[in-house]
């Protein structure tokens, strides 16, 4: 009893260790013998012990192998989007160098440009001093009207009156009116 009882609580056990029996001759580490009938079944136990490690070992090999794969997976896909990344800032550098080098020589076209008109505008400026003098900019009764065209700035007839004396004239620049007759300006106001 005192045997079976051991062998009993011996099987019931998660686990043994392969030193405490000997189960090719069915006796316990001391030699002591137990039942044949126990020792097929703790070697039935042994040998499904045995193949369960065998399948939790080569189940830990699989996954082991399935995460390695997909940590090689993302690898590549990180390394793929590195390389999509780079080639896109590549890309948009290119773009707007070249973007930023069309918009500065537009600028310095413009710069250029508006550099030539003010000259040229200057220049008028001074030759139209120098041919007005005191009346550039300046509109005076009794000045001809080419000559306020001329000097004043470009005036535009806008009406037309009869009186007994004659035809009183109006012109207009901007805010400016100048009433003209004969020729001459009579009169003017803002």
């Amino acid at each position: 009893m005192k045997l079976h009882l051991a062998v009993i609580l011996f099987m019931t056990s998660a686990a043994f260790a392969a030193d405490d029996i000997n189960l090719e001759t069915c006796t316990y580490k001391d030699g002591t013998p137990f039942s044949a009938k126990a020792c097929a079944s703790l070697k039935r136990r042994a040998e499904q012990q045995a193949k369960e490690s065998a399948i939790a070992a080569e189940q830990q090999e699989q996954r082991l192998k399935a995460k390695q794969d997909w940590l090689r997976k993302n690898e590549e896909e990180e390394r793929a989007k590195k390389l999509i990344e780079e080639k896109r800032n590549t890309e948009w550098l290119a773009r707007h160098k070249e973007s930023n080098a069309a918009a500065l020589q537009a600028q310095n076209e413009q710069k250029e440009w508006e550099e030539k008109t003010a000259k040229a505008v200057e220049k008028r400026s001074a030759e139209l001093r120098s041919v007005c003098g005191d009346d550039y900019k300046n509109l005076q009764i009794g000045m001809t009207m080419n000559r306020a065209q001329q000097c004043v700035a470009p005036f535009k007839l806008v009406g037309q009156l009869n009186r007994a004396d004659g035809v009183v004239s109006t012109y207009r620049s901007g805010s400016v009116y100048a009433h003209v007759m004969n020729g001459r300006v009579v009169s003017w106001s803002k």
